[in-house]
């Protein structure tokens, strides 16, 4: 028997009727995931149920795709050593980061729907802290959705980005490498399906890295885009039961809900702290390795922007 928690009706239904999923048929599927990694000697990877029926769920069990994603999950990972270095929960750094409350899954959502994630990128100062190390914080938050929040999993996730006074120091953390970073980790290299992106106080300067995502997004992965214009139209479209108060919500405060991520990383420390163990070794791959330039080479519309 699959060591996996039992969905709540809701989510069994969206499961087999949206991602293919047979209950009885789970543990065959995550056996051959494990019969796979145990002949990839270049990976390293987690093998518990709950781990690995994230990449299953996410590819609605095809498992050709599931096994590629398992893939570039660890070895994107390790090609960016600043986000998989030093992910301890305890760390000053790291709890300086999230107490920022810089990206937040909220914690209310509909019995079926996807997870809310509020997004707040001028909360964090790009001087005291690099891009890399707020999104290291912000993947070990993805990491504890993969592993315990079916939400998430199998629904997907809906992100808020509010660009509420943005600063030229945040604006110029946004590189092409960066971008290209993030991109990659989010579409190719995480199985948490996103499915919309709600962009609010949107900047005319940012419309250039606005479009460049909404074209990715959009032609490549079906990412639904919508820019609000005001708090009013982002409540008609995330409903008021799962917004912060601080959006006009009943969802709890921002400080509350900051908090409470807080605790559950440090929860996690020892998960954390044993990650450090998996990745990939490019070193035993066959064929060609892949390196931080084949992942993160720069084409298209990323040549053509520049920062002034």
């Amino acid at each position: 028997m699959a060591k996996i928690r039992p969905l709540t009706p809701e989510l069994l239904k969206v499961a087999t009727e949206e991602l293919n999923e047979v209950p009885e048929r789970i543990e065959k599927d995550l056996e051959s995931l494990r019969d796979w990694l145990a002949k990839e000697p270049h990976i390293t990877s987690r093998t518990d149920d709950q781990f690995l029926v994230a990449f299953l769920r996410n590819f609605k069990y095809s498992l050709e795709k599931s096994k590629e994603m398992i893939d570039s999950y660890y070895s994107v990972r390790s090609a960016i050593p600043e986000m998989r270095k030093d992910r301890d929960p305890i760390s000053e750094r790291n709890r300086q980061i999230v107490k920022t409350g810089y990206s937040l899954p909220l914690p209310k959502c509909t019995p079926s729907g996807p997870r809310i994630y509020l997004n707040r990128i001028s909360v964090f100062d790009p001087n005291k802290f690099s891009i890399l190390e707020i999104l290291k914080v912000a993947s070990m938050m993805n990491d504890v959705a993969i592993m315990d929040d079916d939400n998430a999993v199998i629904s997907g996730h809906v992100d808020i980005m509010d660009i509420k006074d943005l600063t030229s120091a945040h604006y110029m953390a946004f590189t092409p490498s960066v971008l290209k970073k993030l991109i990659l980790i989010a579409q190719q290299a995480t199985p948490l399906h996103q499915k919309e992106i709600h962009y609010l106080n949107l900047p005319s300067s940012m419309m250039t890295l606005f479009n460049i995502f909404k074209k990715y997004l959009t032609e490549q992965n079906g990412v639904k885009v919508y820019v609000h214009a005001n708090l009013e139209s982002l409540q008609a479209a995330i409903s008021k039961d799962i917004l912060p108060e601080e959006y006009g919500g009943t969802g709890g405060k921002i400080a509350e809900i900051t908090a409470e991520w807080e605790r559950k990383l440090l929860e996690k420390r020892q998960w954390f702290l044993e990650d450090e163990k998996y990745g990939t070794d490019e070193k035993k791959r066959a064929g060609t390795p892949r390196t931080p330039e084949s992942l993160f080479g720069f084409e298209g519309s990323f040549r053509q922007l520049e920062f002034d």
